[in-house]
């Protein structure tokens, strides 16, 4: 066994080996080969390694669909209070004079303590019906007195009822009137 060639410094540190002399007697010239002790990874070490690998890959795989599914939740949560910020803004610009007895975008009535149902579609507008999937916002005034207190509910899908819907965002606020 030997270090190499120890004459030169900026060489000196080379792997420990062993030396054979192989010729080639077809080219008519030898060279040397230094063959290096056992090194790398057994077969069992592979196989663990990618068992590790894989059980980390599966458990990744399988929080995709909770991330999923929250994204989902958060985006459809996002549009209802959107929607619920729309109707207290159109609420809030009904002039109070005793020709206006309705919000001016969603014709929310101001005179009664009913719930008042406006449906919207998936991108947020209004619609004139339950569509498939979209939002339900039911409008409550709880009081005739001034100021008004209005509950907003946004249900979603708008297909189910109300009270079914799996999903709900509800406000409450005062509207000075």
């Amino acid at each position: 066994m030997t270090l190499g060639n120890n004459t030169n410094t900026r060489h000196s540190k080379l792997r420990v080996g062993t030396e054979k002399s192989v010729g080639l007697r077809a080219l008519g010239s030898s060279f040397t080969i230094i063959i290096l002790p056992d090194s790398g990874f057994s077969l069992i070490e592979i196989t663990i390694a990618l068992g590790i690998a894989a059980f980390c890959l599966m458990a990744v795989v399988g929080l995709l669909p909770v991330g999923l599914n929250n994204n989902r939740s958060s985006i459809e949560k996002s549009a209802a209070a959107n929607v619920a910020r729309s109707i207290v803004a159109d609420l809030r610009a009904a002039k109070n004079t005793t020709n206006t007895n309705q919000s001016p975008q969603y014709s929310v009535l101001f005179s009664t303590t009913t719930p008042q149902t406006t449906y919207f579609g998936d991108d947020g507008t209004k619609v004139s019906s339950a569509p498939s999937g979209g939002l339900r916002a039911t409008t409550t005034f709880t009081t005739n007195l001034t100021p008004l207190s209005v509950n907003i509910r946004i249900t979603w899908p708008a297909s189910l009822p109300a009270a079914s819907a799996p999903d709900a965002f509800e406000i409450t606020t005062t509207i000075d009137r």
